[in-house]
């Protein structure tokens, strides 16, 4: 009997293993949004989110500022690059963003749908 019921699970385990996979799977490509960025610092007084970008952002944008369950959504005024203004900010550029209210560190940076 227990020469019958090894094989049973060691099958049965493989198929919850495979039904696992394409859940992440599923969730990755279906829940999980594109990240533009992340915040890396955040200057209160002035009001410019500082945005480590893994993907262009530009002038004229609405997106999210997403920390946990606390959103906030914004619409992209204003992008510095080293203390000038450009109209873009490319992929791996670290850039400032003017927002209206506060964010958090550590945000992630994702397009409004």
């Amino acid at each position: 009997m227990s020469a019958r019921s090894t094989p049973k699970k060691k099958v049965m385990k493989k198929k919850v293993l495979a039904k696992r996979s394409i859940k992440k799977s599923v969730i990755k490509q279906i829940i999980k949004p594109k990240v533009l960025g992340k915040v890396e610092h955040y200057y209160d007084r002035i009001g410019v989110a500082i945005v480590k970008l893994i993907a262009p952002l530009s002038v004229g944008e609405t997106v999210l500022f997403r920390h946990g369950e606390h959103s906030v959504e914004e619409h992209v005024e204003s992008i510095q690059l080293n203390h000038i203004q450009v109209p873009t900010g490319k992929k791996g550029e670290i850039i400032g963003v003017k927002v209206h209210q506060k964010i958090c560190d550590g945000s992630l940076v994702v397009p409004k749908k």
